[in-house]
């Protein structure tokens, strides 16, 4: 008899217990709805300012931490930033989504522009530039 008691407290402890630290575990999206508008922001920023190239972009970040959402605005001069930009923006906070307002526009293609304008001696209104060597 007084195995089966001690057998049936062993038992009921170890339920107790298994139940007592299986309890206290949160899911990673609870923890993040705990999260500022400001805090999401951070943490994003954190992540894109960690890649030179992106911190000199200073990409826009706006943020809906009652969702979980971000989103991306600004411009990039490659493709390869632009998916770095969204894979740190997204890795920022678990169970994030990110929308993606980013522009790429390469540097070539900005400059090809700038000297087109100066060849052509128009400004970007379509007027003549005027002659400043006098």
């Amino acid at each position: 008899m007084k195995r089966v008691l001690a057998a049936g407290l062993v038992v009921f402890l170890g339920v107790s217990l298994t139940t007592a630290c299986s309890g206290s575990r949160q899911p990673a999206v609870q923890q993040t709805a705990a999260l500022s508008n400001a805090e999401l922001q951070e943490r994003v920023r954190e992540k894109l300012d960690s890649v030179p190239e992106l911190k000199a972009s200073r990409l826009l970040i706006d943020t809906d931490a009652t969702q979980n959402q971000v989103v991306l605005y600004g411009t990039l001069q490659s493709e390869e930033l632009h998916s770095q930009a969204v894979s740190l923006a997204q890795s920022a906070v678990p169970g994030i989504t990110v929308t993606d307002r980013i522009d790429v526009v390469p540097s070539e293609l900005a400059r090809t522009d700038t000297t087109d304008q100066q060849k052509s001696g128009k400004s970007k209104t379509g007027k003549k530039s005027p002659d400043k060597r006098r």
